[in-house]
């Protein structure tokens, strides 16, 4: 089977839920009153005769049926007030329909306020998977992206103007020479507004050709705007290179991309991730979420139907090219939701009473037992959903090698994706969650804290220094156990990942991978553990002291549980071992 086929059946197999919101949808079970009155709402709203539609959602229902193997919950939307309840409606969904103008024509805030809750929203998961299913015709969808690019662009807001500002500056300083006469900064900002086209480009051309073309773009630009540039396209080329470099210490190909927001203006101060993806022009990727955007307008044949609409949007996410990761990750999580509902299952037929006989050993010995229960119950359970996949990978594993091939990923040089790699390694060794501090502000077996000498100058050295605890999780349940004594081991170094030898040893030696700011960063571990007494476990206010300095632990992260046993089982190895005195050779 190709990659493409088995893309499609595993989206088709994967995607269970979803939910559409409309203002002109009829919604399933709505009274012949109901429906009456929201046509007159809608008719006073626009000031023409509007009559629900019934057949679409209809159709679009029945798809989702015929072409997957999701049901979609179908609503009319009046207003965010009325019609908008995220914790059901976003609450485990795999895919959100949403029209664009929700309140009428060129009203689309309600839709940015919902589509930042399904994307963004620390209370709620990420929906994977987005379509905008728009009246507009395909012609217009790049207002549409001009939102979506403004309301999710990588940049706070507050940054924004310093950055435009700060390379307007640059930008002239390194053109110094090429001008019979500087152009001022405002004439700077004025031509990266005026060619917010370069940036549509990006999205509506393959990356590389853009990249290949927009450089040569950028320059006639210039010489356009200006007018005054006597050296060659190569050395203008060459100045706009040093710029974005000096500025944001980034190179050419992604400095474009970079210049091209910049030219933007922006309104919101979320920071996100925004990239299109290769397959259309009609999707991108935000953050985690895959957008994608169809047209109800199917008079000139460009839109789709809606008994069409899960088949193209099957079609295309499985046609993207760099689509691997996220059917991986849709197939894993449904794999894991049917494990999940196994044991679910199977926890109703124990016995009640040798269940809570057990919890009762706990209660004896314990101060915190049904924290220290549950922590035994969830090993169990995972235990148990780990044995269900032993010898059992994803389906989409059986187009590994064809893709590698397809994609030109065998001979894959690290040296030249140092940096990637890292951010991998980062992402697969730690846990990062947004409520932790919040939910469960308790010190935990493999959590990471910056140490800070309570703002003491003479004890704080030049060179970051972090800690590790290695307290089993059993007692971190309970530290009472303990008299809330709990071991740790703290860093020998720590060091931008692509310049520590993590890169090479990191599987031999001892690191944590953490990412403080935009880079990832390996921290080596010095291998000798040492206990610290925390009169108040509570990670928002760690205090304590070490070798007689006070200090403030502030939390960075957790390193997975099978990483940190691995340093912890080394660490305290180090108290077993022994030093040995023989006569030997090694002088000759």
């Amino acid at each position: 089977m190709t990659f493409e086929s088995i893309a499609n059946e595993v989206i088709k197999r994967s995607i269970r839920s979803a939910v559409c919101l409309d203002d002109m949808f009829e919604q399933p079970y709505m009274t012949e009153k109901g429906i009456i009155e929201r046509n007159q709402e809608l008719s006073e709203r626009d000031n023409r005769k509007i009559q629900l539609f019934k057949d679409i959602p209809e159709k679009l229902y029945n798809s989702f049926r015929e072409h997957g193997s999701c049901d979609i919950d179908i609503y009319n939307f009046k207003n965010i007030e009325e019609s908008w309840r995220p914790d059901y409606m976003l609450n485990n969904k795999d895919l959100l329909v949403i029209d664009w103008e929700l309140e009428g024509k060129g009203n689309f805030e309600s839709t940015i306020e919902i589509l930042k809750q399904a994307i963004e929203s620390n209370e709620y998961t990420s929906v994977p998977f987005i379509i905008i299913y728009t009246h507009l015709p395909n012609e217009d969808f790049k207002s549409i992206i001009v939102q979506l690019i403004e309301q999710f662009n990588p940049f706070l807001n507050k940054d924004i103007e310093t950055k435009r500002n700060e390379f307007s500056k640059n930008f002239k300083s390194s053109f110094e020479g090429c001008f019979e006469e500087e152009p001022d900064e405002e004439e700077i900002i004025d031509w990266l507004n005026e060619n917010n086209n370069l940036f549509f480009e990006f999205w509506n051309q393959n990356a590389e050709k853009f990249r290949d073309e927009t450089k040569g773009r950028i320059a006639r630009s210039i010489n356009e705007k200006f007018n005054t540039i006597t050296n060659k396209q190569s050395k203008v080329l060459t100045k706009l290179k040093g710029s974005l470099k000096e500025t944001f210490s980034i190179e050419l190909n992604e400095g474009i991309e970079l210049l091209l927001y910049l030219s933007l203006e922006t309104r919101n101060n979320i920071t996100s991730f925004f990239k299109r993806i290769d397959s259309s022009d009609l999707g991108m990727k935000i953050n985690d979420s895959i957008v994608t955007i169809f047209s109800k307008n199917t008079d000139n044949g460009d839109g789709v139907k809606p008994e069409e609409v899960f088949k193209s949007f099957s079609d295309l996410i499985s046609k993207d090219p760099h689509n691997f990761l996220t059917l991986l990750s849709i197939e894993m999580k449904d794999k894991l939701r049917d494990d999940l509902s196994k044991i679910g299952n199977s926890i109703s037929s124990l016995n009640e009473k040798a269940f809570f006989h057990h919890l009762q050993n706990y209660q004896k010995r314990s101060s915190n037992p049904e924290n220290e229960f549950f922590d035994f119950l969830l090993k169990c359970w995972m235990n148990e959903v780990e044995s269900y996949n032993f010898n059992n990978p994803p389906t989409i594993f059986n187009t590994i090698s064809s893709y590698v091939e397809t994609r030109n990923y065998k001979d894959l040089k690290g040296h030249e994706i140092k940096a990637e790699i890292g951010e991998l390694g980062y992402k697969l060794s730690t846990v990062n969650r947004e409520s932790r501090l919040l939910n469960s502000p308790k010190i935990g077996f493999g959590d990471i804290f910056k140490v800070n000498y309570s703002g003491d100058q003479e004890n704080q050295s030049d060179e970051d220094e972090y800690m590790i605890c290695i307290t089993p999780s059993c007692v971190c349940v309970d530290p009472t156990k303990v008299n809330n004594n709990f071991y740790f081991i703290k860093s020998e170094n720590v060091k931008e990942y692509t310049k520590s030898s993590a890169a090479k040893d990191i599987e031999t030696n001892y690191f944590s991978l953490i990412k403080p700011k935009s880079s990832v960063w390996a921290i080596k571990w010095e291998c000798k553990p040492f206990s610290i007494f925390i009169p108040e476990n509570n990670l928002n206010n760690l205090k304590s002291y070490y070798c007689c300095k006070p200090m403030i632990l502030e939390y960075v992260t957790t390193s997975k549980e099978n990483f940190t046993q691995r340093i912890a089982n080394q660490s305290f190895a180090y108290g077993n071992s022994i030093g040995i005195d023989l006569p030997n050779m090694k002088l000759g």
